[in-house]
């Protein structure tokens, strides 16, 4: 990714992916997402699946659930941070535990049952982070 790639405001956030290996919640995150925003959205329901994504074209957010078939969601952004240092990173989780989720270096966003709450809650922290 090029530094000018990096994204600065919130219209910048042009590719978000989303990974998670519940395809409800996966596709209901995607068309939420594409419908109140002006992102393109890709959907992985892997690490490897994003790994993919990833090298096939310029992300600018990764959001990743907590619990993936093939690693955990903090390896994977551990991962996207180091390979890719300018995309943004947000873990996904119902089970967030207040002791190790004070140590990421990365945004953290509840992912409940409410998930139009959850679309709005990811579309504020990216406001922020961009």
């Amino acid at each position: 990714m090029l530094p000018s790639d990096e994204p600065s405001t919130r219209s910048s956030y042009r590719t978000v992916l989303i990974v998670d290996d519940q395809p409800e919640f996966l596709k209901m995150m995607g068309r939420l997402l594409a419908s109140r925003s002006s992102m393109v959205v890709r959907l992985a329901g892997s690490a490897l699946a994003a790994r993919t994504v990833l090298h096939a074209e310029p992300v600018h957010l990764v959001c990743s659930d907590y619990l993936l078939p093939d690693t955990d969601g903090i390896s994977l952004l551990r991962e996207v941070g180091e390979r890719w240092p300018l995309v943004h990173r947000v873990l996904m989780s119902g089970h967030a535990e207040p002791d190790w989720v004070a140590d990421l270096p990365y945004l953290v966003l509840h992912k409940g049952m409410a998930s139009p709450t959850a679309v709005r809650d990811l579309l504020v922290l990216m406001a922020r982070a961009g």
